[in-house]
């Protein structure tokens, strides 16, 4: 297999408080394929913050002895790289929140070279593959694939009688595409108590105030501390605008918590028949379906049922497996 006996880094980004998903779903993989491969995890020594910082970058990567995977976030590092490397990409949805040179420059340095100069690319749904292609196009799609994002370790099922007469609605994040804003106004005059896992801006908390919304603010939770909200939640809602994957949705579903998301992006891929679908720019939609959940026992119960089944598609072990494969194509191919 030639190159394949060399050491594999699986590149991360420079460790940030506020920034740990990637890190969360890569570590655990690295982990796998170490015990099957010579693989490890490495981190970059600056951040993204300015030019100099990303040279530096740019230079250290280069300056690796071996295979290439880079995990998400860091592309621009590959720019020196002659060898044969990886990149997974998890959205685009930047591009989105950004115009004029900014938005160029992330386009050009993060996606479209990167995606060139790649011998794979992986995306954790299809609607990312596809949302990535027509975005950022230059005939890639024979280099494509779609690698699923593993469960996290400690997600397990732990039941828990619902409460029908105040359920805990557990909120995951607070960007803006986590539709928060929506999702106050379809929970307005609901008994419920939202617990928003994330940092609220002060317009946020506005709305929550004017929607008279019951609710608790929790950030910089520890792992134990996430699972334990997951475990004392009865909904967990996740009604986003758009994204690549939406990991909470299996950490509900492996919870065995009745699941709300959005019908938009990647999120019906991912939940499959373990939830209910709204529509996330409808609220009367949105409260429809919380209405369902909390007064129809049956229905809830098979959505839980179905999460419960659904996350087999997600196990650690076969992701890892997946990943394994590529890395061996890309030598093989090379």
């Amino acid at each position: 297999m030639g190159e394949s006996d060399q050491m594999i880094y699986l590149v991360f980004r420079k460790a940030n408080e506020k920034q740990f998903s990637i890190e969360n779903v890569f570590q655990p993989i690295a982990g796998r394929i170490s015990g099957l491969t010579r693989a490890m995890t490495w981190t970059l020594p600056f951040s993204n913050r300015g030019l100099v910082h990303k040279v530096k970058n740019i230079l250290a990567v280069f300056q690796l002895n071996g295979f290439v995977h880079i995990t998400g976030d860091v592309y621009y590092t590959c720019l020196l790289l002659r060898r044969p490397f990886v990149a997974t990409y998890h959205d685009v949805e930047i591009l989105t929140r950004t115009s004029g040179l900014k938005r160029w420059l992330i386009k050009m340095f993060w996606f479209k070279i990167p995606s060139k100069k790649a011998r794979f690319l992986s995306f954790v749904s299809a609607f990312s593959k596809q949302d990535f292609v027509e975005k950022i196009g230059g005939h890639i799609e024979s280099k494509c694939t779609v690698i699923y994002n593993p469960l996290p370790a400690g997600f397990e099922h732990v039941p828990k009688e619902f409460n029908s007469q105040k359920p805990k609605i557990l909120q995951i994040g607070t960007k803006q595409n986590k539709n928060l804003s929506r999702l106050a106004g379809a929970l307005q005059g609901i008994s419920c108590e939202l617990i928003v896992v994330g940092k609220l801006t002060a317009n946020q908390k506005d709305v929550l105030g004017s929607a008279r919304i019951e609710y608790i603010e929790r950030h910089n939770l520890t792992p134990n501390q996430l699972i334990q909200a997951y475990r004392d939640c009865d909904i967990l809602s996740f009604v986003s605008t758009i994204e690549g994957f939406g990991l909470p949705i299996i950490e509900a579903q492996a919870t065995g918590r009745v699941v709300i998301t959005s019908k938009v992006t990647s999120m019906p891929e991912i939940a499959g028949r373990g939830a209910h679908l709204v529509d996330p720019f409808d609220l009367d939609d949105i409260r429809n379906g919380f209405l369902k959940l909390i007064n129809d026992e049956s229905y809830r119960n098979q959505l839980v049922e179905a999460g419960l089944k659904n996350i087999g598609r997600f196990e650690l072990e076969k992701i890892s497996l997946q990943y394994l494969e590529l890395y061996k194509k890309a030598f093989v191919d090379h």
